[in-house]
């Protein structure tokens, strides 16, 4: 699926006539007969007859104002120059021809992917001349409801083939990988360049750069002339160079005629000028103004006569050469095909990788540079910061009014203003600070090396029972463990041997005939316990701490 849009004009009686007639020609520009035309149908209203459809059309296109009053739109703006578009829908070669029902089906989907719905008037014919089934379709632009049309741009034509693309792969895959190929290569392409971009590169060489490592797939050049007929015969090949001398002869000629009617306007006025300029220092009466046409309406003409001129010679060549029978001169283009071979320059070889990893580290060497630059400028905004806080606070304590003496009315002004120019001045370091802080982090973060992937290990069958017998065994052990003593305590099958008994303990030293008598438990040195070493306190590892504050008035 390959659809287009061809263009957009300004009536619709022609492209109508065009598509559902046979081709014109030189020898007959308004054909009456249809038969390369298989079927025509309409649009937004429910009529077969095309005549009508185009009075319908034309009749919306001069209410639109009218119908933005009614639907409350202003009217003003620019004014509508090309209410119709004509676009063709094609189907690939030596594919199942589809239906009218399918086709239709598919015109009204790639009417909605560029904003047209199914109550904007349309022509539909099909036509079976090629051997690519295609249909044509002349829509208006012209909403019929509120009069506004819709707006065609540029982006237009990438929605609906990105609907061809879509509508390719429901219905059997991709028909036109280029037209994928490309795409892709554009959205890499943009990527790799706002890489670039915020890498610091200016646009033209990242455009360039972008470009270069994602280069778009080659598309078929249009052929714009039809094909010049086989010069088997000389009479052919004369009657062929006869007239496209004749053409160039004409093309030279419409430009001649137009350059004089350009020259003349400026004779008249040049001469209007000097005349004005006499009529002014004599004071007499002023000149008429010339009355030709101005030279931008003089070139318009000029231009539309062209394009005309350029219908018309086409029109003679590919009747020329339809009435010849020939085909394309195979012989010609071989040979300007082998001498562009032997002229052309070969590309040097370029390796895409080496390329890409170049850039790659270009781009962490700028990403690195931004980062060192925007660190430097917080710091330096951190320091500005300070700068001003100090100052600020060195005029404040000296506007400051000293406890001793009274302050009058200005000193208190002067005061209060300086203590303000302080705390906005102390906010602003803050935010310095916490701003240059929070940049450090993310810094550090991003300039942090990320850790190596590692396969997942995946262990053997014998780790498996190693690790499961491990395991058990550590349980059994754990329950044993747990258990009482005499659960798991052994049987004894010996007697136990018998202990050896116990020296006496020492009889104490009787008290003295000469110590007078205690009354109680007599208490002895040698009977008091030993009393454990006190510790050192713990050493503190931070500074001392100040005395504890004295309550009262200050000095």
């Amino acid at each position: 699926m390959i659809g287009r849009i061809i263009g957009s004009g300004r009536g619709i009686a022609g492209m109508v006539a065009y598509i559902t007639h046979d081709q014109t020609s030189a020898d007959n520009r308004r054909p009456t007969t249809s038969e390369r035309v298989a079927w025509t149908a309409c649009l937004g209203i429910p009529t077969e007859d095309t005549e009508l459809m185009v009075r319908a059309m034309q009749g919306l296109t001069a209410d639109a104002p009218a119908l933005k009053t009614l639907a409350g739109i202003s009217a003003r703006g620019r004014k509508l120059k090309k209410p119709y578009t004509h676009l063709v829908l094609s189907w690939p070669e030596g594919a199942r021809s589809p239906s009218q029902q399918e086709m239709l089906s598919a015109v009204a989907e790639a009417l909605d992917s560029i904003g047209l719905d199914h109550r904007h008037y349309a022509v539909c014919a099909a036509h079976t001349d090629t051997a690519c089934p295609h249909v044509h379709v002349a829509v208006s632009r012209v909403d019929p409801e509120t009069g506004r049309a819709v707006n065609l741009d540029q982006g237009a034509t990438k929605r609906l083939s990105r609907w061809a693309e879509q509508y390719e792969r429901e219905h059997g895959g991709i028909v036109v990988p280029a037209r994928v190929e490309r795409r892709e290569a554009q959205v890499a392409r943009r990527g790799l360049e706002r890489r670039c971009r915020k890498g610091g590169m200016p646009r033209n060489q990242a455009r360039s750069t972008a470009a270069r490592l994602h280069p778009r797939p080659p598309a078929k050049p249009a052929r714009k002339r039809p094909p010049s007929p086989d010069g088997s015969t000389p009479q052919d090949r004369s009657q062929w160079r006869s007239l496209l001398e004749r053409q160039a002869e004409q093309v030279q000629a419409q430009r001649t005629a137009e350059a004089q009617r350009v020259a003349r306007r400026r004779r008249e006025w040049r001469t209007y000028q000097a005349a004005r300029a006499q009529a002014h220092s004599t004071g007499a009466a002023a000149p008429t103004l010339p009355r030709s046409a101005s030279i931008r309406k003089l070139r318009a003409d000029g231009a539309r006569e062209r394009i005309a001129l350029r219908r018309s010679h086409r029109a003679e060549r590919v009747s020329l050469a339809r009435r010849l029978g020939r085909v394309a001169v195979a012989v010609w283009r071989q040979g300007a095909a082998a001498i562009r071979t032997l002229f052309r320059r070969p590309p040097l070889p370029v390796d895409l990788e080496a390329e890409r990893r170049r850039l790659d580290a270009e781009l962490t060497e700028a990403r690195r540079r931004r980062t060192e630059q925007t660190r430097e400028r917080f710091k330096r905004a951190e320091r500005d910061a300070k700068f001003r806080y100090d100052r600020a606070y060195n005029d404040w304590s000296e506007e400051r009014p000293s406890n001793f003496s009274r302050p009058s009315d200005e000193q208190r002004r002067k005061a209060r203003a300086a203590g303000e120019t302080l705390d906005a001045a102390c906010a602003a370091y803050q935010r310095a600070g916490a701003r240059l802080g929070r940049y450090e982090r993310a810094a550090n973060a991003v300039e942090r090396p990320r850790p190596a992937y590692t396969a997942p290990y995946t262990p053997s069958l014998e780790e498996v029972v190693a690790e499961v017998d491990r395991r058990l065994a550590q349980e059994r052990r754990e329950r044993e463990r747990e258990r009482p003593r005499s659960e798991t305590a052994p049987a004894r099958t010996a007697p136990p041997k018998p202990r050896a008994p116990s020296p006496a303990p020492p009889a104490r030293p009787r008290p003295t005939q000469d110590a007078p008598p205690v009354d109680g438990p007599t208490i002895r040195w040698g009977d008091l316990p030993e009393q454990p070493p006190k510790a050192p306190p713990p050493a503190s590892s931070g500074p001392p701490l100040p005395p504890a504050p004295t309550r009262g008035r200050g000095r």
